[in-house]
């Protein structure tokens, strides 16, 4: 008689709906739904498990925004249309956030990063991301997310703070 392969119990930890909080210029909070941890997110989560991560070794941890019309999904890989602190330029730099484990449901289940992102040209902020790279149009993307548009002029600022819950 043969023995049968017992498979190994599997454990799904699965990613909430990620939010993003943004405070606009006037200090008020808008929440954002259609938001995603995307694909590309979920391998830099399970890569960075790893005593020594082989792909991802930067912290998805820098904050980009733009002006595009996006319809994420979770095979999304980038903004729709990426832009600069001038709200103009596609090229430049993201900006650093700053992360940390929060407690939603269970304790230490929700990653966040917190980025002030402040403008110096005026432009229409739609969509915002969190990536491994700060370099405009390069690095991989964790979180996604589109929200109505939010009318800026030189010197404003949105406060994006990005979270990510895991579950089982």
């Amino acid at each position: 008689m043969t023995a049968a392969a017992i498979p190994a119990p599997e454990t799904k930890v699965g990613v909430k709906d990620a939010l993003v909080n943004l405070y606009d210029k006037f200090g008020e909070a808008t929440w954002v739904f259609a938001t995603y941890v995307v694909d590309n997110g979920l391998a830099v989560t399970a890569d960075r498990l790893m005593d020594t991560p082989g792909t991802y070794t930067s912290a998805p941890d820098e904050c980009g925004w733009g002006t595009g019309t996006p319809s994420f999904s979770a095979t999304s890989t980038e903004l729709d249309n990426e832009v600069a602190l001038d709200l103009s330029t596609g090229s430049g730099a993201r900006t650093a956030g700053t992360e940390s484990t929060q407690t939603t449901s269970t304790t230490g289940d929700t990653y966040q990063v917190v980025a002030t992102k402040t403008a110096s040209g005026p432009g229409t902020v739609t969509e915002a991301g969190i990536f491994d790279n700060n370099t405009i149009g390069s690095g991989v993307a964790f979180l996604l997310g589109d929200f109505t548009g939010i009318p800026l002029l030189s010197s404003d600022s949105i406060e994006f703070t990005c979270k990510a819950q895991f579950t089982n």
